[in-house]
Parts: C-alpha cells; structure tokens; sequence
C-alpha cells in the first residue's frame, strides 16, 4: 500500500477477463470496453460471445410510458471519478478523444498480451506500449 498523497506506481490500471482488457483506469478516468456481468459459463453483456448478441438486442418497453431503453449499457462507457466515484454516470459521449484514447491503451496492450503471452521476450526497445498521458479532454 502506498500514502494517498503518494504518486501512482504505473501510468495505467487494466482490468482483464481471461485473455482480453476490458478496462483501463488511469488519472481520475475510468474506461470499459464492456463489463462482464454474467462470467459463468458466458458473459451475457460480452458483444463477441452468441449470448452477448442474444442480450444486447434485448429491449425492455416501460407498459405505461411506451418508452424504450436497453437492459445492458453496449459500451464503451467512461466515467470521470472526480465527480463521479460511484460510476453511475457514462460519459463516453461527451468525452470522445478521451474514450478513443483509453480504446487505443487497451487495443495496444492486448496486442501485446498477445504477442508475448507469458512475457518471455525482450521488449523492442524501440517499441512501447503508449502512455496514458496527464491531459484531459
């Protein structure tokens, strides 16, 4: 554990389920590709699995309003955590370059993950995942 006012140990935090990223956390950002809420035996909101599809497509009609909304949120979703701890509130589409950013830090790192599985190359020098950066859109 480190002091609060300790500076971060690594630019980036990723959240994974088996072999693919489903989230990255870096600065007061959070970002999911998707969230696993169902991982036995698949993930029901996982857009790539047949009962992600079956799921996403799922619409729920209020009887009394007539209004529309879908059960699971399709993703990506960003939350800002210095005013929103609780994660109630995406703002994915109000922060395009910021959820585009977090998409690319995600697609990069599981290229690499993929590429080298157990970590068992040398990393070209030349060749690095990207940083997070401190900017915020």
């Amino acid at each position: 554990m480190t002091r609060a006012d300790a500076p971060a140990p690594h630019d980036a935090l990723l959240f994974f389920h088996d072999k693919e990223i489903d989230g990255v956390r870096a600065g007061d950002w959070k970002y999911y590709r998707h969230v696993n809420r169902f991982c036995w035996p698949l993930p029901y909101d996982d857009p790539v699995t047949l009962p992600g599809l079956q799921t996403a497509a799922y619409v729920y009609t209020d009887p009394k309003t007539g209004r529309s909304a879908n059960l699971l949120d399709a993703g990506p979703m960003l939350y800002d955590l210095r005013i929103d701890t609780a994660e109630s509130y995406d703002v994915a589409d109000r922060h395009p370059k910021q959820t585009r950013h977090f998409e690319s830090i995600a697609a990069a790192w599981e290229a690499e993950l993929l590429a080298n599985p157990r970590g068992w190359r040398r990393p070209d020098p030349l060749r690095s995942p990207p940083s997070t950066g401190g900017a915020r859109s």
